[in-house]
């Protein structure tokens, strides 16, 4: 046992030594790092990996889907979470989990921070779905819906204040749902955004839906499997557990939580240098101009040029 946790910490070790180029880590400080990812019972759910480790699991997955979306699935099947380009020079689109039941194909993602053009690249991904579903000859009748979801750690501007927004195609004035012959009551394309910070209510108080941001958003910090919890979550639970992880899955883990603080510590610290060093900066750069300014004023009332230099520091023979 402490031969696996002693090479368990030689790959921590071996992976914090990569972004030593960066910012120099010190031991205590690699320790804090395993500790924020591994102090718990349970796995950060936010993480990627830990998101798609845990719907790895087709209970979970299928709860999952069942519980968030307007449908009902029996039977789901992962699918490459890369999709096909059409054309050569296509972006590519790289997903978190990707599957399928009946035809019907099923996109969940999680996004820790903020990025521009977010809520673009989920329109992106759905539609990217689509045109994977049929190949040259066939006919349209066979493309199939695709339902997005996606939770955040972070909020975006809405007009109202929920936890939970739905988006599908709708006529503007009368709300009529987008025309497509035999699609039996569900629309073509489905997404769902799901904001982690916005959900305030207490537990008794919250829908199936919002017990699953709740669980993916705390699982973290439980220090054990909370009594009165829906049975039907305990998959949820006994798939987020650290101990079941091997070693490798552990170090898989660490690395994507390691490169989460990374971010968030290394951009804190690069965006306080940056106005740290642009301030010393500008304040030499202003003395500078200042030095000069006065040099000369002085030259212009007839004083030397080794005079000049003596009081300003400013070389006016060489300009």
């Amino acid at each position: 046992m402490q031969q696996n946790s002693d090479n368990l910490l030689s790959y921590y070790d071996r992976f914090v030594e990569e972004y030593e180029k960066i910012r120099t880590l010190t031991a205590e400080e690699k320790a804090r790092l395993r500790e924020l990812a591994m102090e718990g019972p349970f796995m950060d759910l936010r993480s990627d990996w830990a998101l798609k480790h845990a719907l790895s699991d087709i209970r979970v997955l299928k709860k999952l889907l069942n519980d968030m979306l307007p449908v009902k699935v029996d039977k789901v099947t992962p699918l490459p979470n890369e999709v096909d380009r059409f054309f050569e020079g296509d972006k590519d689109a790289t997903m978190d989990v990707l599957c399928e039941s009946e035809g019907r194909q099923f996109l969940v993602e999680m996004q820790r921070r903020k990025q521009a053009w977010f809520t673009r690249r989920m329109l992106y991904y759905g539609a990217s779905m689509f045109h994977a579903q049929i190949k040259k000859g066939e006919n349209y009748d066979k493309l199939c819906p695709v339902f997005v979801i996606c939770f955040m750690d972070f909020i975006l501007h809405h007009e109202d204040d929920k936890p939970i927004y739905r988006y599908a195609m709708r006529e503007i004035s009368s709300g009529e749902r987008y025309p497509v012959p035999g699609d039996n009551g569900i629309d073509l394309l489905f997404i769902s955004l799901c904001e982690l910070p916005r959900l305030r209510k207490q537990y008794e108080q919250l829908t199936i839906e919002e017990k699953w941001l709740y669980y993916l958003e705390n699982m973290h910090t439980f220090a054990e499997k909370p009594e009165g919890i829906d049975e039907d979550f305990a998959p949820l639970f006994e798939v987020s557990r650290l101990s079941r992880l091997d070693e490798k899955e552990k170090f898989q883990y660490f690395r994507d939580m390691l490169t989460d603080y990374q971010k968030r510590d290394i951009g804190t610290a690069y965006y306080e240098d940056g106005l740290k060093e642009g301030l010393e900066k500008g304040l030499e750069q202003g003395r500078e101009n200042t030095s000069r300014e006065i040099a000369r004023k002085l030259l212009e009332i007839g004083l030397s040029a080794e005079q000049i230099k003596m009081a300003t520091g400013v070389d006016v023979s060489a300009s």
